[in-house]
């Protein structure tokens, strides 16, 4: 009998600690930094990709977030990328921290100093891109789509 009540506490150890790892990974991991490079979204029309980049404290001493982004329009003519304490909600950004004016430029990545985001306070990013003919497409995030600066180099 204490031999079947050992294999029941060891299976629901075991149901236990699987649960605990998916609510971990579904609700928790997509909240938080995911390392140097951390893909913020794909919107599902286009599958446009916006993605941020910690700054390399290794290779520079100089803190830079870069931004890049892919399959936002066929022939991208121009782009305009803001970053948000809030997420964009009603077809804007409520809350921009920073923000670029509409940079004419193919260009599909952007670098910002860190210094003007504060570390480890979560921020939404939105990448909008023209095409030749003047339509716009991007990427906006939303809900989790977050991300953290870490904190800076010295």
């Amino acid at each position: 009998m204490n031999n079947f009540y050992l294999k029941l506490f060891v299976i629901m150890l075991v149901v236990i600690s699987i649960t605990a790892f998916l609510v971990y990974y579904f609700f928790f991991k997509s909240d938080q930094s995911m390392g140097p490079e951390q893909s913020l979204g794909q919107d599902g029309q286009q599958g446009c990709v916006l993605k941020v980049q910690q700054p390399d404290c290794q290779a520079s001493k100089e803190a830079k977030l870069s931004f890049s982004w892919e399959n936002c329009a066929e022939e991208q003519k121009s782009f305009k990328i803001e970053v948000s304490r809030a997420a964009y909600f009603n077809n804007s950004f409520s809350d921009v921290v920073f923000s670029t004016d509409k940079i004419e430029s193919a260009e599909t990545r952007y670098e910002i100093k860190s210094e003007s985001l504060v570390a480890g306070e979560k921020y939404y990013a939105g990448v909008t891109v023209w095409d030749a003919l003047g339509q716009a497409a991007g990427w906006w995030g939303w809900g989790n789509s977050n991300f953290q600066i870490s904190p800076l180099c010295d």
